[in-house]
C-alpha cells in the first residue's frame, strides 16, 4: 500500500459499525417496551433481527480495525500507545462534558477515565489495543502456525455459541476485544486467498442463517423451556455466526480499493474510535440512557427517532472534539515523540524493545528528578497539613466510626490530600513564574505552607478550629497576635529564615535550573489565579468548581470547622469558607426605610403590649431542643406496634402544640437552634450560607436574640462544645454560662441508658432543673439534648422490638433503626414526664418550649418529593407552669397547628403575655399573619443549599408567594429587610 494514502473504505465501514454500536448501547440497553414480550409471534422475531443488526456493530469495528492495523506500516506499538492516550483524552473530555450538561461528578468517574486499564473501563477496547502490542509476534507466529492460529480462534469464537456459556469469560471483555482483533490481523493475511465471489457467497449464506437462526429461537425456546430464556442465544455479539458474517463483511470492504490522503482516514478511525470510547463509557451512556428512557420506554416502534437524533448529535461532538484533540497534539507534537519513543526497528527484538523503553524511562526521571522530587515533597507537604490538624492519634468523623489518623488522612482521604498537594504546587509555580528562580521559589513556598499550617495548629489548640478568611482582618493586630504565639516558635521562625537564605543562594548559584520562557510565565501568571479565583463559586450549588469538588470528596462540613480541617486540609477549607454571601439586598434597604420599619413596628408593639401584664425578666424560659425528636407513626408507611410517647401525645391535646416544619432532615441542628433563638428564617439567606453558626455568628458583633431579654441566659448541651462552634456563638449571643462536657461548667447527674454512648435526656432535665431553681429573678436556658442522635442501628437499647414498626417496604435497616429510634424516644417521653412534675411545684413562673428539630435520616423508603412535608414535620408543645399560669401565662390556639422555628419567640411570648419589642412585634406579626416560610421541603436539606423559600400553610398545605396577599408580600418583605440589616447590613435597626 502506497505510504501517503490508504483505503478508505474499511475506514468508513468502521465508522458505520461504531454507529451500530452506539444504537445498540442507547437504544437495546434502555429497556424499550418492545423488549417486553413474552409472546412468540412475527414482532418478536423481527425484533431479534433487528437487535442482532446492531449487536454486529463491535465485531464489524474490532475485525476491521485489525485489517486496517495488519496492512498499515505505522508501527503497532506506536499506535497502541496512541489508541490509549487518545482513549484517555476522549474520556476524560466526555466526563468534562457530562459535568457541565449533568451538574454531576465522581471521583470514582475521574479514576475511570485516567486509569482505565485497572479500572475496566472499555473492556473491549482494552482487548483490542492489547492485540495492538501483541501484532509483532501475531506476525511472526503466524507463517509458522498458521493452522493452530486458525483452529485456535475458530474454537474460540465458536465454542461458547455451540454450548452457550461462556466458558471463557470473554463476554464484551477484553479477551473478547483482543479475539476479534486478531481475527482481523488473520484476515488480512489470507485476504489474496478468497475471491469477492467466494466471500460474497459466504456473506449471503452467513446473512440468511443469522435471520433463520435468530428469528426461530423464540420459538423454540419456548417449545423447548416454555419461555423466551434462550430467545437471545444467537442475538449477542459474541455468537459464532454474527462475528464470523463480520469477518467476511469486512473482507469484502477491504478488496474494494479506494485509497485516499492518510490524514483523511485517520481522522475517520479516531473518530469511529471516539464513539466506541462514548457508547463503552458506562457513566456517559446511563446519563443518554436516562435522558431517552421515557420515550424509549413509550413507543411501540422498533427505530425511535430519537436515537437516531442523540447518535446524530453524539457523532456531531465527537467530530468536533476530534479537532479539538487531534489539533492539540498536533500543535505539541505528541504523535511524533511517541512514535519516534515507541518504534520498534526493523530488526528489534522484543526483549531490546523493552530494555530500550526502560532506559528512555530512566533517562527522562533522570532528567526531570528534581522536579519528580518537587511533585513528591508537595504531597508530603500536603499530608503533614493533614495531620497537623489533629490533636489526638485517632479521628473520628463519625459516632462509633475511629481510625488511626495516617489511615484516614492517606486512605480515606487521599484524594483531597492531591488536591492540597496540587494547590501547593500551583502556589509554588505562580511564585517561580514571578521571581524565574527555582529554589528560591521552592524554599519560600513551602516556608509559607509549613508557616501557615503550624498557625492552623496553634488556634486549633486554642479555639479548637482552623483559620478562617472572616479573620484575615484581624492581620492589622499582628502584634497583639504575636504577643498570643510561644516565644520559642517565634525563635525557631526566625532561625529557619535565617538559615534559609544562605542555602537558597548556594542552591541558586550551584544547580541553576533551565529558566521559564517569558511568554509561559505570562501565561502562568494568567491561569494561577484564574485557578484560584474559582474558590469564589466553591459553594454555588450548580457552578462547575463546586460539583467538581464535591465529586473528589471535598466536605466543607460548615457545622464543625475543625472536623472540615481535618477531612479537607486547612488550606481547603480555609477556601471552602471564602464564597459566603450572607444574603441578597432585598430592593429598597436604606437608612431611612430602616429607621421607618423601627418607627412601624413601635407602635406595632405599643398595641400588641396594651395586654400583656408580664416582662421577660420575671420569667424563667426553656428552649429546649430535643435532638430528632419527631413522632414515626407521622411517617407515611410507618405504624409502631405501641406508641413511645403517650404521655407527649396526651399533654399536646392540653397546651399549645402542634406540628413544627423543619428545614432539615436528618441533620441541620444548629439551623433550627439559629431560627429558634434569633427568630430569623435559613429560607433568606444565601446558598453559600448554609450554617449561620459557623460562617456567620462567629465573626459578628451585633447578633439580637431571645437571651438578650433576659437578666441572665444558660446554655445547656450534655455533649462536646466544639460542635458548631457553639463555645464562641454562645458568647456572642450574650450567654452567662454554657454546660457542656469538658466546659468549667460542668454536667451533673451523669447517666447513659444501655449501651448508648450519649447522656441521656434524663440528665439533661437534671440539669436544667439546677439552673431553674438556681435562678432568682428571669433567666433563658436554652438545652439542646443529644440522646436520640444517630446512629439508630448499632442496637442501643434493650427491648426494642416493644416499637417494631409495620407497614409496605420495610426493609431490616429501617425496622431495626425504628425500634432503636422509638425506644429512645420513649426514655425522652419518660423524662420530659417527670421533669415537668418537678417544675409544675415550684414557685416560679417556668415555661418549657419543646421542639424536635429534624427527623431521623432513616426513612429512605419514602419519597420525599411526595411526602415532603412528612418528612419535615416535627412535633413541639408549649408548657407553661402551674405557678405561670396563676400568673397571667396562657394556652394559645389559634395557628398553632403549623409552626416554623423562628416562631417560638413570638409563640412564648404570647403564651407568657409578656410584653415585646419593636424586633419581636415584627416576629410576632410574621407569626400571626404569614404561613410558615422554609427550605424546598422536597430536598434532604441538611445544612445544604438553600434554592427557594416554600411556604406551608396552617393546614399542613404548600402555598406560593404568589397566592400571598398584598399585605402579607408587605410584611415578609419587611421581614427580610429587618433579617438582611442583622446579618449583612449595617445594622441600622440597632444605631438608630
Amino acid at each position: 500500500m502506497n505510504k501517503e494514502r490508504k483505503n478508505i473504505g474499511l475506514a468508513i465501514l468502521l465508522i458505520f459499525s461504531s454507529l451500530l454500536v452506539c444504537l445498540d448501547r442507547i437504544f437495546w440497553q434502555s429497556s424499550p417496551d418492545i423488549l417486553i414480550n413474552d409472546k412468540v409471534n412475527i414482532q418478536q422475531s423481527l425484533m431479534q433481527i433487528y437487535h442482532a443488526s446492531t449487536l454486529i456493530g463491535i465485531d464489524i469495528f474490532a475485525i476491521g480495525l485489525g485489517f486496517l492495523l495488519q496492512s498499515s506500516e505505522d508501527k503497532s506499538w506506536s499506535s497502541a500507545i496512541k489508541y490509549w492516550i487518545y482513549t484517555i483524552f476522549v474520556g476524560t473530555l466526555g466526563l468534562l462534558i457530562l459535568t457541565l450538561f449533568s451538574r454531576e461528578f465522581s471521583i470514582v468517574d475521574l479514576y475511570n477515565m485516567l486509569f482505565p486499564f485497572v479500572r475496566n473501563t472499555y473492556g473491549i477496547l482494552s482487548g483490542i489495543v492489547l492485540g495492538m502490542l501483541t501484532l509483532p509476534l501475531f506476525n511472526k507466529g503466524v507463517k509458522k502456525y498458521e493452522n493452530i492460529i486458525k483452529l485456535s480462534l475458530l474454537l474460540v469464537i465458536i465454542a461458547p455459541t455451540i454450548f452457550n456459556k461462556d466458558i471463557f469469560g470473554f463476554a464484551n471483555g477484553i479477551v473478547f476485544g483482543y479475539i476479534l482483533v486478531n481475527l482481523g490481523f488473520y484476515g488480512n493475511y489470507i485476504r489474496s486467498k478468497l475471491s469477492v465471489k467466494k466471500v460474497v457467497t459466504r456473506i449471503i449464506l452467513l446473512l440468511l442463517t443469522n435471520i433463520i437462526v435468530v428469528s426461530l429461537m423464540p420459538e423454540f425456546s419456548k417449545a423447548v423451556h416454555n419461555d423466551l430464556s434462550t430467545a437471545g442465544r444467537f442475538t449477542n455479539s459474541a455468537s459464532a455466526l454474527l462475528i464470523l458474517l463480520a469477518f467476511y463483511i469486512v473482507l469484502l470492504v477491504s478488496k474494494i480499493k479506494v485509497n485516499v490522503k492518510n490524514g483523511y482516514v485517520d481522522f475517520i478511525i479516531y473518530t469511529a474510535w471516539a464513539l466506541l470510547v462514548i457508547s463503552n463509557n458506562q457513566t456517559l451512556l446511563n446519563k443518554l440512557i436516562e435522558y431517552n428512557r421515557k420515550t424509549a420506554q413509550s413507543v411501540t416502534r422498533w427505530i425511535l427517532a430519537k436515537d437516531i437524533k442523540e447518535i446524530l448529535w453524539l457523532m456531531l461532538i465527537v467530530i468536533l472534539s476530534n479537532f479539538i484533540i487531534l489539533g492539540i497534539c498536533k500543535l505539541i507534537g505528541i504523535s511524533q515523540k511517541i512514535s519516534n519513543f515507541y518504534d520498534i526497528r526493523a530488526d528489534e527484538e522484543l526483549p531490546q524493545f523493552f530494555y530500550r523503553i526502560t532506559n528512555g524511562i530512566k533517562s527522562w526521571i533522570k532528567a526531570h528528578r528534581v522536579y519528580l522530587a518537587t511533585i513528591a515533597w508537595g504531597y508530603f507537604l500536603a499530608i503533614f497539613s493533614f495531620l497537623m490538624m489533629n490533636t489526638k492519634w485517632t479521628v473520628a468523623p463519625n459516632v462509633d466510626v475511629k481510625y488511626n489518623i495516617f489511615t484516614y488522612t492517606i486512605g480515606v482521604r487521599q484524594a483531597m490530600v492531591l488536591v492540597n498537594a496540587i494547590i501547593f504546587l500551583l502556589f509554588l509555580k505562580f511564585i517561580f513564574s514571578l521571581t524565574n528562580r527555582y529554589w528560591f521559589s521552592t524554599i519560600v513556598a513551602s516556608l509559607l505552607w509549613i508557616i501557615w499550617v503550624v498557625a492552623n495548629r496553634i488556634k486549633i489548640g486554642i479555639r479548637n478550629e482552623p483559620i478562617l478568611p472572616s479573620e484575615l482582618s484581624m492581620i492589622k493586630a499582628w502584634r497583639s497576635l504575636l504577643g498570643m504565639v510561644d516565644g520559642w516558635i517565634l525563635l525557631l521562625v526566625v532561625s529557619v529564615i535565617v538559615i534559609t537564605i544562605p542555602i537558597i543562594y548556594f542552591l541558586e548559584k550551584k544547580y541553576r535550573l533551565p529558566k521559564q520562557k517569558w511568554y509561559s510565565r505570562v501565561a502562568w501568571l494568567i491561569i494561577i489565579p484564574v485557578i484560584f479565583s474559582s474558590v469564589t463559586f466553591l459553594n454555588h450549588e450548580k457552578s462547575v468548581i463546586h460539583i467538581i469538588s464535591g465529586g473528589i470528596g471535598n466536605d466543607p462540613t460548615f457545622y464543625n470547622q475543625l472536623a472540615g480541617a481535618q477531612k479537607n486540609g486547612p488550606t481547603q477549607q480555609f477556601l471552602n469558607n471564602i464564597d459566603v454571601e450572607v444574603m441578597k439586598k432585598p430592593s429598597g434597604y436604606s437608612k431611612e426605610r430602616m429607621q421607618q420599619l423601627k418607627d412601624k413596628y413601635k407602635k406595632v408593639a405599643a398595641d400588641i403590649n396594651k395586654d400583656r401584664v408580664n416582662n421577660f425578666k420575671d420569667q424563667v424560659v426553656i428552649f429546649n431542643l430535643s435532638e430528632s425528636f419527631s413522632d414515626p407513626n407521622r411517617v407515611p408507611g410507618i405504624q409502631l406496634s405501641n406508641d413511645p410517647i403517650p404521655y407527649i401525645r396526651q399533654l399536646k391535646q392540653k397546651t399549645t402544640s402542634g406540628t413544627m416544619i423543619s428545614a432539615g432532615y436528618g441533620g441541620g441542628t444548629a439551623n433550627m437552634e439559629y431560627m429558634s433563638l434569633t427568630g430569623l428564617d435559613l429560607s433568606n439567606f444565601s446558598p453559600t450560607l448554609p450554617t449561620p453558626y459557623t460562617q456567620l455568628l462567629t465573626h459578628r458583633k451585633y447578633n439580637p436574640n431571645i437571651a438578650q431579654s433576659f437578666p441572665e441566659a444558660v446554655a445547656i448541651h450534655p455533649y462536646q462544645g466544639v460542635y458548631y462552634s457553639r463555645t464562641e456563638v454562645y458568647k456572642r449571643f450574650g450567654f452567662d454560662r454554657f454546660y457542656y462536657l469538658g466546659s468549667k461548667y460542668k454536667i451533673k447527674y451523669k447517666k447513659k441508658i444501655d449501651r448508648s454512648p450519649y447522656l441521656s435526656d434524663e440528665t439533661a432535665y437534671k440539669n436544667a432543673l439546677d439552673q431553674v431553681k438556681q435562678a432568682n429573678n428571669g433567666e433563658f436556658i436554652n438545652l439542646v439534648t443529644m440522646q436520640n442522635h444517630f446512629p439508630y442501628d448499632r442496637n442501643y437499647y434493650n427491648n426494642s422490638d416493644k416499637y417494631t414498626p409495620v407497614g409496605e417496604g420495610i426493609d431490616d435497616y429501617t425496622r431495626n433503626a425504628v425500634q432503636d429510634f422509638s425506644t429512645g424516644l420513649s426514655y425522652t417521653d419518660t423524662a420530659v414526664k417527670d421533669f415537668i412534675s418537678k417544675i409544675d411545684k415550684l414557685d416560679k413562673p417556668v415555661t418549657l418550649v419543646f421542639y424536635g428539630d429534624h427527623l431521623p435520616g432513616i426513612y429512605g423508603g419514602v419519597d420525599m418529593t411526595k411526602y415532603g412535608i412528612q418528612l419535615h414535620s416535627t412535633d413541639y408543645f408549649i408548657y407553661s407552669n402551674k405557678y405561670a399560669r396563676e400568673h397571667g401565662a396562657r394556652n394559645l390556639v389559634s395557628k398553632t397547628e403549623y409552626v416554623g422555628p423562628n416562631d417560638f419567640i413570638a409563640l412564648m411570648a404570647k403564651q407568657t403575655n409578656s410584653k415585646v419589642n419593636a424586633y419581636q412585634a415584627l416576629l410576632t406579626e410574621v407569626q400571626e399573619k404569614l404561613p410558615v416560610a422554609t427550605l424546598n421541603t422536597q430536598k434532604s436539606t441538611v445544612n445544604s443549599y438553600n434554592t427557594h423559600t416554600e411556604f406551608v400553610d396552617n393546614n399542613g398545605k404548600i402555598v406560593k408567594y404568589k397566592s400571598l396577599s398584598k399585605k402579607q408580600k408587605q410584611l415578609w418583605e419587611d421581614y427580610k429587610l429587618l433579617q438582611y440589616d442583622i446579618t449583612a447590613g449595617k445594622n441600622y435597626w440597632k444605631n438608630n
